[in-house]
């Protein structure tokens, strides 16, 4: 059963390290063997999309700053819908 988290609530950062946690990989841990890419979909309120984009710039940038292991964490903006 999946559930959902409140970036509101938690945070972006730790809605991901949730996310991950969730996938069975140790919060800002490295797993052994591979590489991990993780896709995360998250749609947001129209009236909170601004505050998101700015919360998730600063993690971006920290993450591939902070996080041993990370090479990119890329922000994509679905082209039709802008709040996905």
């Amino acid at each position: 059963m999946t559930q959902a988290v409140s970036l509101a609530n938690i945070g972006v950062r730790a809605a991901l390290m949730l996310q991950r946690e969730r996938a069975g990989f140790q919060s800002f841990g490295r797993r052994e063997g591979g590489m991990l890419a993780m896709w995360v979909k998250v749609r947001v309120k129209p009236d909170e999309r601004e505050r998101f984009l700015k919360a998730i710039e600063v993690d971006a940038l920290g993450s591939e700053r902070d996080e041993p292991g990370c090479m990119r964490f890329n922000v994509l903006q679905d082209a039709q819908d802008q709040n996905v």
